[in-house]
């Protein structure tokens, strides 16, 4: 019994996950659908509140409200419907520097290609209407969080692979 319900389940996932060529003149119906409840909660402008230096299951490492530049504008993620967003940082002076990416999201995953082609995988954590928590890979932004956490430059790399830096945004 135990076989057939995975066999079951494997054919479930295999039609459930099953994607349609691009060339389909807009999509089905359903596909718009899934696109819309996939964007659900996601779309809009989010502000950067607080950064957890922690494992995913565990207490923080480190933590510390985001460090929005004194005396200017906060710093915002926006998402847009057509799986395209910026990143707007102030700097000294109130400069505001822009980061246009790309987004995607699959199965509690979110995912931003920088136009420079990088890309930044992380772990959806909680989405709803006005808080969005996602997880990095604490090593693949290490050099971001130096100058918050200055600790974390003498983790051990065995360590710091287990760490994740948990990002909550508000809206």
């Amino acid at each position: 019994m135990k076989k057939l319900s995975c066999i079951v389940l494997i054919l479930f996932a295999g039609l459930f996950f099953t994607g349609c060529s691009s060339d389909d003149n807009g999509g089905s119906k359903a596909e718009q659908e899934w696109i819309k409840f996939v964007q659900k909660h996601l779309i809009g402008e989010w502000t950067p509140y607080q950064i957890d230096v922690k494992p995913i299951i565990g207490e923080a490492v480190f933590s510390s409200p985001y460090p929005h530049t004194p005396s200017c504008n906060k710093d915002l993620l926006v998402l847009k419907n057509d799986f395209t967003g910026n990143f707007n940082h102030y700097v000294q002076g109130c400069q505001m520097g822009v980061t246009n990416f790309k987004w995607n999201h699959r199965l509690g995953e979110l995912s931003f290609k920088l136009e420079n082609g990088t890309e930044i995988p992380m772990i959806l954590l909680k989405k709803s209407e006005k808080v969005l928590v996602l997880a990095v890979p604490a090593k693949a932004v290490k050099q971001y969080l130096i100058p918050l956490f200055p600790q974390i430059e003498y983790i051990e790399e065995s360590q710091l692979n287990l760490l994740f830096a948990n990002i909550t945004l508000v809206k």
